[in-house]
């Protein structure tokens, strides 16, 4: 089984390809818009942990608001998913859960 990053939107960008973007693309939002991905301990919804969340917010305006979590997964990150997002056990150790987060 392979075992990665599971995104439900889309990704994390820094803020110069952000800003590149925003130049190409033009945005006619009447509401905020909120763009996030997660990091996971696997791929199984039901079995794995959220060990990263980060966002984006857009605003009509333009502005933008930036979020960046490590969450306690409660369980221990596989190699696997270590080597991917770079995200370790040492990392999440002593980090709120997702419960005590959100």
């Amino acid at each position: 089984m392979a075992v990665g990053s599971w995104q439900l939107a889309v990704s994390y960008l820094p803020k110069a390809k952000s800003q590149k973007l925003k130049a190409k693309m033009k945005l006619n939002l009447q509401k905020p818009l909120v763009i996030f991905d997660l990091e996971t301990t696997g791929l199984d919804i039901v079995k794995e942990r959220v060990i990263q969340l980060s966002y984006i917010k857009v605003y009509p305006d333009g502005r933008e608001e930036r979020g960046n979590e490590i969450i306690n997964p409660e369980k221990p990150i596989p190699d696997e998913v270590v080597a991917l997002t770079g995200i370790s056990n040492e990392d999440v150790k002593g980090k709120p859960t997702f419960e005590q987060d959100l």
